[in-house]
């Protein structure tokens, strides 16, 4: 799960095929090597991801922050009863 200090993001300026992402948790890779300053005012960022896995990553993270406060609840109540 993501603490509040990290982040979804992560940045690599390794070359890299799109296999090479295929598995990672971060939200968003940015390329180094397709990260571009354009007129000094914005930047142009490249940038891959693995769609269904770091989405999958982000929800779980979700979930967890979710249920969090129930299983916390239910650890101070002794637990669920059924």
């Amino acid at each position: 799960m993501l603490e509040r200090d990290q982040v979804a993001l992560d940045q690599d300026d390794r070359d890299h095929e799109f296999p090479g992402i295929i598995g990672s948790p971060y939200s968003s890779i940015v390329d180094g090597g397709l990260t571009t300053v354009v007129d000094g005012t914005q930047v142009k960022a490249g940038a891959g991801y693995d769609n269904e896995w770091s989405y999958a990553s982000r929800l779980a993270d979700l979930a967890r922050r979710v249920f969090a406060p129930v299983a916390a609840v239910a650890a101070a109540d002794g637990g669920l009863s059924s």
